[in-house]
């Protein structure tokens, strides 16, 4: 049973590990000004970060088994946004009814980018 709850907790650097003791999650400023909340696989590699740098910008960044990045989106300074998408990587846009209605495709090792419409009834246009 739970106790009752506590109104504030302070503290400069959260971090949350399983039961194992293996470290799964950090929240809390780092050395060059920023604040991140980092969240690990079992194997203790950095698989999704969320930032907000010391100027203010801000990221998400997400990483595949291996560490590599695969996707990051940022907000800088003035509000311009940015997203990266790495490999073979496809943004699909979809209608108020979840059809898709765009594709847009890169094939990381041939390097053939794809971009497709659909029309209402799914056909290709």
């Amino acid at each position: 049973m739970a106790g009752d709850p506590v109104d504030d907790i302070s503290t400069r650097r959260l971090t949350i590990v399983d039961d194992r003791g293996r470290v799964r999650a950090t929240l809390g400023p780092a050395p060059d000004g920023s604040v991140e909340l980092r969240l690990y696989d079992g194997e203790d590699r950095t698989r999704a970060e969320l930032a907000v740098a010391a100027n203010g910008a801000t990221s998400l960044t997400l990483r595949d088994p291996a560490g590599e990045v695969r996707s990051c989106l940022a907000v800088g300074t003035e509000g311009d946004t940015r997203l990266h998408l790495h490999g073979t990587a496809a943004v699909s846009l979809h209608d108020a009814s979840g059809q898709p209605r765009a594709l847009l495709g890169l094939d990381e090792p041939s390097g053939t980018a794809s971009l497709s419409y659909a029309d209402v009834d799914g056909g290709s246009c």
